[in-house]
């Protein structure tokens, strides 16, 4: 998967011909309620609400922007153009959002999966559902995944797929080709063209498209980044059991 630039010098994204205007207007007017459970029709074929509720609390159906944080810019997939990102904003297949320093995002996808951009980052939501499948192409990432929920982060020097429940991160080196794949917690299955490569707890893995995944090494993983979004998890878990 690669990046392609418009004429503006925004680079486009691949997966924006896929969303709809409708499911963009849908959604905006969910965020404006708050996320509320809509029990009317659907507003656009296939279009399900931005948040439900099931047996185990709130989730949202796609995605949305938990926590903006500094010099954050969303580009919706049915614009050409980009905007200053607001949180509680709707993140839909098809969007890209990216940082800038000083920037932090949070977003919150369904199935209880949770992202974390440091500054520098820029991230493509590639398609929905089971699995979410994300576009990572610079800067840090990390991610939280639910027990059952199903996530795929394409990158320039390969596929990072988690085996399960758990925290992984992956950094962008400076060539923007090199890849570093770490879990913190769970096992993931790091892959491109040349081979594959199990990952486990404490361990990480780099990779460059052409080359290999490296044997894991292992792997602490502790910065200013990682201390800010593990923050910004307790808060969430504090207000989940207020």
């Amino acid at each position: 998967m690669t990046e392609r630039s418009t004429p503006n010098g925004l680079a486009e994204n691949p997966a924006g011909a896929a969303a709809r205007r409708p499911l963009r207007l849908a959604a905006t007017v969910i965020a404006a309620l708050g996320f509320a459970v809509l029990a009317a029709a659907p507003l656009a074929a296939g279009f399900t609400p931005a948040q439900e509720e099931d047996s185990d609390g709130a989730y949202y159906r796609y995605g949305s922007l938990a926590a903006v944080e500094g010099d954050v810019w969303h580009q919706r997939a049915d614009e050409f153009g980009a905007e200053e990102a607001e949180t509680n904003s709707p993140f839909l297949p098809g969007d890209r959002i990216w940082t800038r320093e000083p920037g932090k995002v949070e977003i919150r996808f369904s199935g209880w999966v949770t992202a974390w951009m440091n500054e520098g980052t820029k991230l493509d939501y590639v398609e929905a559902d089971r699995p979410h499948r994300l576009g990572f192409w610079t800067g840090s990432l990390l991610f939280r995944v639910g027990e059952e929920s199903e996530v795929v982060v394409e990158t320039p020097g390969g596929t990072l797929t988690p085996q399960g429940e758990g925290l992984y991160r992956l950094d962008v080196l400076d060539d923007r080709r090199t890849v570093q794949f770490g879990v913190r917690e769970g096992i993931a299955t790091v892959g491109n063209e040349a081979g594959s490569v199990l990952v486990r707890a404490g361990n990480r893995t780099s990779a460059s498209a052409g080359e290999a995944p490296s044997a894991p090494e292992s792997w602490r993983g502790g910065d200013d980044f990682a201390d800010w979004a593990a923050n910004r998890q307790a808060r969430f878990v504090r207000s989940e059991d207020a």
